[in-house]
């Protein structure tokens, strides 16, 4: 990706003179269609090779989630490729009815367990629940809907789960645009969550490796807790350990019927297609999806932070330094693009401010990075620095470093070359991004639904191209507060 960006920074001399007329080039492309259902479709067609992809967003992530059942989103992420009662159903009578009697047993195996039953009992439950779950997986077949899009030539299968969205992405050949009708509609209305329980354990073990045995992985969910007090941002998207064991098919089930509707779904779609066409084909599979719940509207803000605060780990672990503020949220357009521009500068790259000072030139650091727009950015959110200091370099000189260059950007104009820079690459970086059907419908389905145009893709680029010098001083002392300060340590634990 390096290599061909610079070749893209190369050829932005010849590039730049139409690039201001691009966006009006892209919307002769562009239909948005949307379904009675509520369900939008953006549609852009481009016929270089005879491909589709296909992205589809559900604007609903772990921040719309509640005490008892964090990370279901996550859940339901794992549970979108396990088939329908089409996909996959072998014998779907008796696969359900030895579904239902899993839920049974495992309602018992619960009580048996907070009542401190006797473990023989406990273990010849989990034998007979075993024992079904071989049952069930042998009245279906079990990975259908991934093969199904393999051998029709799908690429790119794959889904992920934020704080803000769960989003779904895939490509087939263009003549196999049908198929994504029906696998898509019908994996959103007629779910079959099997290997249910299976699947639980595999996001439990998920969590192990993310969180529990990842020193910097805890370190993220408790610096995570220590910055948001009242706001659902809080909720790790991975969930907690106590919630994910106690996950029940119909709890996750309801989850799902309630809010991953038409209500809640865009889905983009481009490549080689005909629009016209296409309609009646989406009208007719997507058109049936029923219109569920909207989550309810977060009103809770997080308040304005006044003191600094601190999470120190002791762990096995090299030691890492992590510094966070708040920000607005991407919905702050000159703010969102300024904080992507101090990231640049700061922190981002081998030659940003700190990479250069930290890790080139005083050998103090291994490694500087900045993550902007943490844990999600549909909210206010965080911006945040982090840092591996070399072998003798205490975390407090890191700090003291650190905070020496964002003063830095809030007393001294950011130099015309490091503005510049950092407006060539955004330009560089939305060529590439435009550069392939699934750049696109990811680009179309997120600027689309967090930022309420598609237009905002472009239109952030021209604001990049204005920022000013002042602009970043400004942002940099409104919100990069001393006092607002949350710092996340790791340090070595004592063998």
């Amino acid at each position: 990706m390096i290599k061909r960006l610079s070749v893209f920074l190369l050829i932005l001399l010849f590039v730049l003179p139409s690039f201001s007329i691009s966006e009006k080039e892209f919307e002769k492309h562009l239909t948005v269609y949307k379904l009675k259902n509520g369900l939008t479709f953006l549609l852009y067609e481009r016929h270089d090779a005879p491909v589709v992809s296909f992205h589809t967003y559900v604007d609903v992530g772990s921040v719309n989630e509640t005490y008892g059942i964090t990370g279901i989103s996550h859940m339901l992420e794992h549970m979108a490729f396990k088939g329908t009662t089409t996909v996959g159903a072998r014998d779907l009578k008796k696969e359900m009815a030895l579904l239902d009697r899993i839920d049974n047993l495992f309602g018992k195996l619960y009580q048996l367990e907070d009542s401190n039953g006797s473990k023989e009992e406990i273990a010849r439950l989990k034998k007979r629940i075993a024992k079904l779950q071989r049952e069930a997986e042998q009245a279906a077949n079990i990975g259908e809907f991934d093969r199904i899009i393999s051998e029709a030539g799908g690429e790119d299968l794959n889904a992920f789960t934020t704080a803000d969205a769960t989003q779904y992405h895939y490509s087939l050949p263009s003549n196999k645009i049908e198929l994504f009708c029906f696998l898509e509609s019908d994996r959103f209305l007629n779910p079959v969550f099997r290997q249910f329980y299976k699947e639980r354990e595999v996001v439990a073990e998920e969590r192990r490796m993310r969180v529990e045995s990842n020193p910097f992985g805890k370190l993220l969910e408790e610096f995570q807790c220590l910055c948001y007090k009242y706001h659902p941002y809080q909720i790790p998207t991975i969930g907690a350990m106590s919630d994910i064991q106690r996950y029940t098919r119909k709890k996750v089930e309801g989850y799902f019927r309630k809010y991953y509707g038409p209500q809640t779904m865009t889905i983009a779609i481009v490549g080689d297609f005909d629009t016209e066409k296409l309609k009646p084909m989406l009208k007719e599979y997507f058109g049936r999806l029923p219109v569920g719940k909207r989550p309810a509207k977060i009103v809770t803000k997080e308040p304005l932070q006044t003191a600094v605060r601190k999470v120190v780990l002791r762990e096995h672990s090299q030691p890492v330094y992590l510094v966070g503020y708040h920000r607005p949220s991407a919905r702050d357009r000159k703010a969102d693009v300024a904080f992507s521009a101090i990231a640049q500068i700061l922190g981002e790259g081998r030659t940003s401010r700190l990479y250069r000072r930290l890790v080139n030139k005083e050998r103090k650091a291994l490694y500087v990075g900045c993550f902007n727009g943490w844990p999600g950015d549909k909210y206010p959110s965080l911006f945040l620095v982090y840092a591996v200091p070399t072998p003798g370099t205490s975390l407090d000189d890191i700090a003291r470093e650190i905070d020496q260059e964002i003063e830095r950007l809030k007393n001294e104009p950011v130099k015309p070359e490091e503005l510049n820079k950092v407006k060539s690459q955004a330009k560089a970086e939305l060529i590439y991004s435009l550069d392939s059907n699934q750049g696109i419908a990811s680009m179309l389905a997120n600027y689309y639904v967090k930022l309420g145009d598609w237009r905002e893709i472009f239109r952030e680029v021209d604001m990049i191209e204005k920022l000013t010098p002042g602009d970043i001083q400004f942002y940099a002392k409104k919100y990069l507060r001393k006092n607002g300060k949350n710092i996340g340590e790791i340090i070595p634990a004592d063998n």
